[in-house]
């Protein structure tokens, strides 16, 4: 059975909102900056790097000084990112069981389509030596939803959480230095979530 993140005409559709990598839509560029800055760890592993953009960012802003391995569970996308970034580092892989261990470990707009944010945060602290970065779409109760801890359906396949939840979720982290939470607008939260060394 093919996902819908493996088709070819997903990727297709996703290029079509986002750009390319080397020629990203203004919105997407602007929130790959903003959470590139964030990062403090020499290797970066971008777990859910769908066609590479972040890639691109972490090169704009860090150069060669940084060492990056993109990680995706879609073969379409990872052919796509290999295709746009030939000198590129992209494996296959699942979000809730890679073992690779980096510095950062970076999740850009993934956790948007999971129910249960569990095992993801849990393999990504797993295998960060310093800092997981996560972008997703949060919603507490002055922004009038429904006060429960569950997640909210707001568009087909995308996923709001309460921020609570995510905080709970959070804090149950072993070895837990810090959790900072960047707002990035009304929807969206950027958590950068630090290791005691």
């Amino acid at each position: 059975m093919v996902n819908e993140f493996d088709r070819e005409d997903y990727v297709v559709f996703l290029l079509s909102e986002w750009g390319d990598p080397h020629h990203p839509s203004p919105y997407y560029a602007d929130r790959m900056k903003f959470i590139t800055k964030l990062i403090r760890g020499k290797t970066v592993l971008d777990a859910g790097c769908g066609i590479g953009h972040f890639m691109v960012e972490v090169e704009k802003q860090y150069g060669n000084t940084k060492t990056y391995v993109g990680l995706d569970i879609s073969t379409a996308m990872l052919n796509k990112a290999r295709e746009y970034l030939p000198k590129g580092n992209f494996i296959r892989g699942d979000i809730t069981t890679f073992n690779i261990m980096a510095d950062t470990i970076v999740c850009v707009d993934v956790l948007i389509h999971q129910e249960d944010l569990t095992p993801f945060i849990n393999n990504m602290w797993k295998n960060a030596k310093k800092e997981i970065i996560f972008s997703m779409n949060v919603y507490d109760d002055f922004l009038g939803r429904r006060a429960h801890d569950g997640p909210i359906y707001f568009s087909e396949g995308l996923i709001m959480h309460r921020t609570k939840k995510v905080r709970s979720i959070l804090e149950d982290l072993k070895q837990l230095g810090g959790i900072e939470e960047h707002i990035y607008d009304e929807l969206t939260s950027v958590f950068r979530v630090t290791k005691n060394e």
